[in-house]
């Protein structure tokens, strides 16, 4: 009799303690389960992107890419400048943007030549440079229906004694799947070289697009052409 009353004992203590035991257990599972730690294979489980919105942002960002790369080169070029000053040092008396040009032909240029150009007028404007429209006209053409141009090529329509004391040249040249692109400031009178910028563009259907359009300039006659004398100081 007094065995069986000391077999019982334990067993009744036990009983709690194993209750706790499977309690705990079953906690430790719910905290360490995948879910309640927001495991990564769940997370992911996220309505996905469409084509159409993945295109259209893959575009911006090509266009920003494109910028920020020419941005990057004028912040060289600013580096590179000896007289840093824009409006006492040595392009105070104004700098004459020219397109990029292929460095094959040097009469060749396309979209991505002349908005490189724009682009870096731009740069250096805001830089405080005194930056030469040498495409102004002399008047305002006005079309109904169509609109108000004040820049042409043609020279016979702009100024032919714009001054400018330097010059933004510069070529490119394909590369397998990058453009080399080298930009130079450029003294008009002694055409000493003031500041350089080597940049490796990407190929992408952006710059493709604006190498699309690739042309060659037309033989003109001598006083068709706005010779350096007049972009000199």
């Amino acid at each position: 009799m007094n065995n069986r009353i000391r077999w019982k004992q334990p067993l009744s203590l036990c009983w709690p303690v194993f209750m706790l035991s499977l309690l705990t257990t079953f906690l430790l599972c719910c905290v360490l389960s995948p879910t309640a730690q927001g495991d990564p294979a769940t997370e992911t489980d996220q309505p996905a992107i469409t084509t159409e919105t993945a295109a259209v942002d893959n575009n911006q960002t090509e266009a920003e890419a494109f910028k920020a790369a020419i941005q990057q080169m004028a912040v060289t070029l600013f580096t590179n400048i000896g007289d840093p000053d824009p409006v006492a040092g040595s392009l105070g008396d104004g700098i004459a943007v020219s397109s990029f040009v292929d460095l094959k032909k040097l009469t060749r240029t396309s979209s991505f030549g002349r908005y490189l150009a724009e682009q870096l007028m731009t740069e250096f404007q805001q830089q405080g440079y005194r930056v030469v429209e040498i495409r102004k006209s002399t008047s305002i053409m006005i079309q109904e229906k169509r609109g108000e141009y004040a820049l042409s090529r043609d020279t016979a329509e702009i100024n032919p004694n714009v001054a400018a004391r330097a010059m933004i040249a510069g070529t490119y040249t394909l590369a397998g799947d990058h453009i080399l692109v080298n930009a130079k400031v450029l003294d008009n009178k002694t055409a000493v070289l003031l500041s350089s910028a080597t940049m490796v563009f990407p190929r992408t259907k952006l710059t493709d697009l604006l190498l699309a359009d690739s042309v060659s300039a037309s033989p003109q006659k001598k006083h068709e052409v706005t010779a350096l004398k007049q972009l000199e100081m």
